[in-house]
């Protein structure tokens, strides 16, 4: 049972990067999650926003509850980058072109 809440924790929380991503978001571009079912395991959760060298570190909570917890974040995120997107589109055109281009336009600027 275990097995398969944790599956299902871990498919949400890729679908909704891959949605971030479509949406051409890169708040979460050098994003990296490393997430551990071993008891021995020192954490559970870690993630790295790609803006620091610090990871977060989590133990708190069983490794379900961490990953639901940020897929609901990051769910969150996405809703306010759509939000913003469809903010701003009224005032800056070019926002109405295809995300994947802005996405492409984003890696050139932060290489």
């Amino acid at each position: 049972m275990y097995y398969l809440q944790t599956l299902e924790a871990v498919t949400r929380l890729a679908a909704i990067y891959i949605k971030m991503c479509a949406a051409g978001s890169v708040l979460f571009q050098d994003w990296k999650v490393v997430l551990s079912c071993s008891k021995t395991a020192r954490f559970h959760t870690e993630v790295d926003f790609g803006v620091a060298e610090n990871w977060l570190r989590s133990n708190e909570e069983t490794l379900v509850n961490q990953t639901h917890l940020l897929a609901d974040f990051m769910e969150n995120c996405h809703k306010d980058w759509l939000e913003h997107l469809g903010d701003k589109r009224f005032v800056m055109y070019f926002i109405l072109i295809p995300p994947r281009f802005v996405y492409v336009l984003c890696s050139f600027s932060f290489s």
